[in-house]
C-alpha cells in the first residue's frame, strides 16, 4: 500500500512534499482505514473497481487551509495471468456535490470522460507493459538457448562466489542442476575448490582483470584438462561477477602429450644410432635440421641452416660430389616424372666426410628422397644421415679379425699337414731304424744311431719353428726405437761361422732407427741374411739398401698403407739360386719349401715368422726373384712412430 505515484493535482492533498514510497494509510488516514484498506485490497484481488465516496479532506495550499470532499475509487492495474501489481486512487473533488445539491449534468459528464481518457491512457500504458515483459521474456529465453548451445562450459559467478548462471554444458559436467547451483557457492559443485587456483584467479578478474588459463586440470576431474577464460561481469562501469568460460581441452592434452613423448623417443633414438633428419624445401631454400643433425656435425648450439652452411663442413672434394650429385638426382627424378608420373624419387645412398674443428674426422651415410608437386615441380629434399665411422671403424676390425682367422686356419691346415707329415715322416724313420737294430743285435748299429739323432734333430727343429712361429702369431711386445744398424751387426756376429765358411761378401747401407721390437727385427735380418747364405752355389755377395718413400706410393703395392705416413724401403739382394716368381707369395706361407730337404736344410716356417714380424710391425715384405739369377726382398717399415 505504498504511493508509486502522485500527479501534480494530488499531491497537495497528500501533505507531504515527496510521497513516493510512502504508506497511504500513514498519508491519509481519515480515508484509507484499516477497513477501508483491507476491501481496496480484496477487489484488487477479484480485479474490480472501488469507491470510497465524499471523503473529507483537510489539506493545505501554501498559507490557506482548504477543506474539500473527494470521491476515492480504486482501479486495480493489471499484469499476465490475471494477477493485480497495483491499483489506481482517482481522486475526485464532489465538494460541489456537498454543497450545492445541483451539480449540472453537463459538469458530471466532462469529468467522467476525463475519467475515461485517463482509465484508457493508463490501460495502454498497462498494455505497453506486458508486451515489454513478453519481449524480455523472449529475449531472455534466446539468450539461454544460445548460452545452453554452446560446446563450452559457461558460468556466472557473484562476488561471493555464487552461481548466477550455468550452461548445459555445465550442467552435464558437474552432474547438477541448474536449480542445484543458482544461488549456491561454487564449493557445491566444486568440493576441493577452495584456496585452489582457479578461486585466486576469479579475485583477480573481480579485481577487473581478464585472465586465460591456457592449460589447467579441473579441479573436480584431475585427468581433465580445460582452457579458461575469466572475463569481468560489467554493470554500469562496476564488476558485478565473472563469467567462466571453459573449453575442453583433454583429447588436445594428450595428443601433444604423446607427440611430446614421440618426439622425446624419436631423438632418444635418432641419439643412439647417431642417426639425424634433415629436410631442404627448395622454394624458400631453408634447411631443417633435427637435433642430432647439429650433435653430429659438432654444433653445441642451434641456427638457421642453408644449403652453404650444410656443406661447409665436409670434405672439399666430398661438398663438390655432393652438388653434382645433387644436379644429377634432380634430373633423374624429373625424368622419372616425365616417364612414369613419379612424384618422388628415391636418392642412392652415398657416404661423405666431414672435418670437425677440434680435428675429428667423420664419415657420414647419407639417404634421401626428393619430392616434385603434382605438376612436376622440384619441391624438397628429405633424408637421414648417420654417423658410420664408427661402424666402419668396427667393419674394418672384424675384416681385420676375419683376415686373421683366415691366415690362423690356414696356418692350421699347414700345422695339420706338418703333424700328419713332416713329422710323422721322422717318426717312422726312427721306428724303422729301431726295428732294424732290434733284428741286427750283433751288428754295428752306430749308423742306425746316426740316422736316428738326425731325425729326432728335424722333429726338434720343426717343433721350435711351430712354437717361434705361434709366439709371433700371438704375442704383443714392446715397441721402441731400433737401430737397424745394431741388428745387422749382431746378425753377422751370429752367422760369423757360417760367412766364414762360404766367403760371403756383405755391403750394408746406412740404415735407419726405426720404432718396433728388437728381438723380433732381429728375426727378421738373421732370416733374411741366413737364406742368402744358403740357396747360394757361388761365393755370396748380399746387399743391403735403404730409402724413404712416401705412403702414397707404397699404396699403390698395398692398398691398406698409410698414406699419411713416408715408409723407410730396405732391400736384401744377393746372387743366390733364386726362384721362380710365380711362387714369390707362397714363400711366405708356413712349411711351404721350394727346394728338396735333401739339398737346402730347413723347415719352411722362417719366411712365415719374418712375415709376421713386419705384419706386427705394420709393414710389408715381398720378394722378386728368377731361377739362378738371386733373389731381392723387400721390406717396408714405417717412418713414423
Amino acid at each position: 500500500m505504498s504511493i508509486l505515484y502522485a500527479n501534480q493535482l494530488a499531491r497537495p492533498l497528500l501533505r507531504v512534499v515527496d510521497a513516493e514510497r510512502q504508506s497511504v494509510s500513514k498519508i491519509l488516514p481519515e480515508i484509507f482505514t484499516k477497513d477501508v484498506s483491507e476491501k481496496v485490497y480484496a477487489h484488487c484481488l477479484t480485479n474490480e473497481s472501488f469507491t470510497i465516496p465524499e471523503q473529507k479532506v483537510i489539506f493545505s495550499v501554501g498559507d490557506k487551509v482548504s477543506v474539500a470532499w473527494f470521491d476515492v475509487t480504486t482501479n486495480p492495474l493489471q499484469y499476465e495471468h490475471g494477477n493485480a501489481i497495483a491499483f489506481v486512487a482517482y481522486f475526485k473533488d464532489v465538494s460541489h456535490r456537498v454543497t450545492q445539491a445541483n451539480l449540472t449534468e453537463e459538469l458530471t459528464q466532462n469529468l467522467e470522460a476525463k475519467v475515461v481518457a485517463r482509465t484508457n491512457e493508463l490501460s495502454a500504458v498497462n498494455d505497453l507493459l506486458q508486451q515489454r515483459n513478453v519481449e524480455l521474456h523472449k529475449a531472455q529465453s534466446v539468450l539461454q538457448q544460445l548460452i545452453d548451445s554452446s560446446i563450452e562450459l559457461i558460468a556466472v559467478i557473484d562476488k561471493n562466489l555464487r552461481f548466477l548462471a550455468v550452461n548445459k554444458a555445465f550442467e552435464n559436467f558437474v552432474h547438477k542442476s541448474r536449480n542445484e547451483l543458482i544461488g549456491k557457492e561454487i564449493f557445491v559443485a566444486y568440493e576441493g575448490a577452495r584456496g585452489s587456483r582457479q578461486v585466486q584467479i576469479l579475485e583477480k578478474a573481480f579485481a577487473g582483470e581478464t585472465v586465460h588459463l591456457k592449460v589447467n586440470p579441473s579441479i573436480a576431474r584431475p585427468d581433465v584438462w580445460f582452457d579458461t577464460h575469466y572475463v569481468p561481469l560489467m554493470i554500469d562501469g562496476n564488476v558485478e561477477g565473472v563469467i567462466a568460460l571453459s573449453r575442453d581441452i583433454t583429447e588436445i592434452v594428450k595428443s601433444e602429450k604423446q607427440l611430446a613423448d614421440a618426439n622425446r623417443q624419436l631423438k632418444e633414438a635418432q641419439h643412439l644410432a647417431k642417426l639425424g633428419s634433415w629436410e631442404w624445401d627448395v622454394t624458400s631454400g631453408t634447411v631443417m635440421w633435427s637435433d642430432e643433425m647439429y650433435h653430429i656435425y659438432g654444433y653445441e648450439e642451434k641456427f638457421p641452416v642453408d644449403f652453404v652452411k650444410a656443406t661447409e663442413r665436409m670434405a672439399p672434394e666430398d661438398a663438390d660430389r655432393s652438388s653434382k650429385r645433387t644436379q644429377e638426382y634432380i634430373q633423374r627424378a624429373m625424368e622419372s616424372f616425365r616417364n612414369e608420373g613419379n612424384t618422388v624419387y628415391e636418392v642412392p645412398p652415398s657416404e661423405i666426410r666431414i672435418h670437425l674443428p677440434g680435428g675429428e674426422n667423420k664419415l657420414l651415410r647419407n639417404t634421401g628422397k626428393i619430392q616434385l608437386t603434382p605438376e612436376g615441380k622440384l619441391y624438397r629434399f628429405l633424408g637421414v644421415l648417420q654417423d658410420v665411422t664408427q661402424i666402419r671403424s668396427v667393419e674394418e676390425k672384424l675384416r681385420q679379425l676375419i683376415d686373421e682367422l683366415n691366415v690362423k686356419n690356414s696356418e692350421l691346415e699347414s700345422f695339420n699337414y706338418v703333424a700328419s707329415h713332416d713329422l710323422k715322416e721322422p717318426l717312422r724313420n726312427i721306428r724303422t731304424l729301431i726295428d732294424l737294430i732290434r733284428i741286427r743285435k750283433n751288428e754295428d748299429v752306430s749308423p742306425y744311431l746316426t740316422k736316428i739323432d738326425r731325425a729326432a734333430e728335424r722333429m726338434s727343429h720343426l717343433i721350435e719353428s711351430i712354437l717361434r712361429l705361434s709366439e709371433v702369431s700371438n704375442s704383443e711386445v714392446a715397441f721402441t726405437r731400433v737401430d737397424l744398424n745394431k741388428i745387422v751387426e749382431l746378425c753377422k756376429v751370429d752367422l760369423e761361422t757360417r760367412i766364414k765358411e762360404t766367403n760371403a761378401e756383405i755391403k750394408v747401407e746406412a740404415l735407419p732407427v726405426v720404432s718396433g721390437n728388437e728381438t723380433q727385427l732381429n728375426q727378421v735380418f738373421s732370416n733374411l741374411l741366413s737364406n742368402s747364405l744358403k740357396f747360394s752355389n757361388t761365393k755370396p755377395k748380399v746387399e743391403i739398401t735403404c730409402k724413404k718413400i712416401s705412403g702414397v706410393t707404397v699404396k699403390a703395392q698395398f692398398s691398406v698403407a698409410d698414406t699419411s705416413n713416408d715408409y723407410w724401403c730396405i732391400s736384401i739382394t744377393d746372387n743366390g739360386i733364386g726362384f721362380d716368381s710365380q711362387f714369390r707369395h707362397r714363400i711366405f706361407e708356413p712349411f711351404q719349401r721350394l727346394h728338396g730337404k735333401a739339398d737346402y736344410a730347413g723347415t719352411g716356417i722362417g719366411l712365415s715368422i719374418v712375415k709376421k714380424i713386419i705384419d706386427k710391425h705394420k709393414g710389408f715384405i715381398d720378394a722378386s726373384s728368377q731361377l739362378g739369377r738371386g733373389a731381392a726382398f723387400t721390406v717396408w717399415l714405417p717412418a713414423s712412430n
